[in-house]
């Protein structure tokens, strides 16, 4: 079965480029019911120096630093990074105009080409349960922090826009084979706990109320491998869609359950103490 930490689906097909992860983006823009915008939020929350060396990881498009360009720190050094060549050319396309220079660099999380406390700050948002090796993922992030660097990850939870997700049940048999199992909401704080000795769980409240039925179709259809979207699965899901908004009074909606950990005094590697868990 194709899978959502399947590295090469996701490098081949999902995230070829950067037309899936724009739908999505999309979506979200169009419909979410909290009138605060989660990347600011998510900025709001970054405790770190004004002056400070920030890596992100999974950048996809650029989104979170196009949302927040006028409130980002300018002592700020930032470092995008992310394992697709597709959507780090959409990023640095998009930023090239922003008028402050932000790094760029093809990495994969596993495996980082940076020393040791390279960075005061890491940011992984909404993409830690893609990575195949989570655990290298957060050892390789907290080596590359420095002492008193810090992990901000987003992340959702159990339920989160069930009622759309479950449409991908015309495509595969189990939804939740993707990031519902991985690194949540409810189970990130143990995951961390591993590579960080503290760990702070921050709930960003949110819905979506759609009103268009082709918007939904497409948000479905963003997140299933193309080989799986036959003419046949996609006619059944826009009649299963169109039944909803028949009864949803022509809107469907749906839940969200949406989530920051920040992780601090990262485990330093090679100082493995008596009281630090055990992976």
């Amino acid at each position: 079965m194709i899978g959502e930490r399947d590295p090469t689906y996701l490098r081949s097909d999902q995230y070829r480029d950067s037309r899936n992860l724009e739908t999505r983006i999309s979506f979200y823009q169009r419909y979410a019911t909290n009138p605060r915008e989660i990347s600011s939020w998510i900025l709001e929350q970054v405790r770190l120096p004004d002056r400070a060396r920030v890596l992100e990881v999974g950048c996809g498009i650029g989104e979170f630093w196009a949302r927040n360009l006028p409130r980002v720190p300018a002592g700020w050094e930032i470092l995008l990074t992310d394992f697709s060549e597709g959507v780090m050319s959409a990023a640095r396309e998009r930023l090239s105009r922003a008028g402050r220079p932000f790094g760029f660099r093809v990495a994969d999380v596993q495996d980082l080409p940076f020393p040791e406390g390279s960075f005061d700050g890491v940011l992984a948002n909404h993409m830690l349960y893609h990575v195949p090796d989570l655990e290298s993922a957060l050892r390789e992030i907290a080596r590359v922090l420095t002492g008193t660097g810090r992990l901000y990850a987003s992340t959702n939870g159990a339920g989160h826009l069930a009622e759309i997700y479950e449409l991908e049940r015309i495509f595969r048999v189990s939804p939740d084979e993707h990031e519902h199992a991985r690194f949540t909401c409810e189970n990130g704080a143990s995951i961390l706990g591993r590579y960080f000795r503290q760990v702070r769980f921050l709930r960003f409240d949110d819905s979506v109320i759609a009103t268009s039925r082709d918007d939904v179709v497409r948000f479905v259809l963003s997140r299933v491998p193309e080989a799986m979207a036959t003419p046949e699965r996609t006619a059944t899901l826009q009649a299963k869609v169109a039944r909803l908004f028949e009864e949803g009074g022509g809107q469907l909606r749906a839940g969200e359950n949406i989530g920051l950990f920040e992780g601090s005094e990262p485990w330093r590697p090679g100082t493995v103490s008596e009281e630090e868990p055990a992976v």
